[in-house]
């Protein structure tokens, strides 16, 4: 166990809770994202999933199957695509809002 991990375990159960991240001078935000197609069984709606990492820490994630049925796997992705575009948006609006 390193320096960092003692400091960080050494938090938990304190009143200082939080999650704390390096200071670095370039942040790069990077946004994952995959679909299956008609992955469900029952109704063949395809399935996103997106994960999103500011620097190395993964800040948001999710999994939710697609409201409109895609009727090809390129459908498929593209509504995916546009999640994660959204995703991506918002991620770069609220770093602008903290001032980041």
């Amino acid at each position: 166990m390193n320096d960092e991990d003692t400091k960080y375990r050494g938090m938990i159960g304190t009143m200082h809770l939080g999650l704390w991240y390096l200071k670095v001078t370039v942040i790069e935000t990077v946004v994952y994202a995959d679909s299956d197609h008609a992955g469900d069984y029952v109704d063949r709606k395809s399935t996103s999933g997106i994960g999103t990492f500011v620097g190395c820490c993964l800040t948001s994630w999710f999994s939710k199957k697609q409201t409109a049925l895609a009727i090809s796997t390129t459908e498929a992705k593209y509504v995916r695509a546009g999640k994660a575009c959204q995703q991506a948006l918002w991620m770069k609006q609220s770093l602008i809002d903290y001032d980041v």
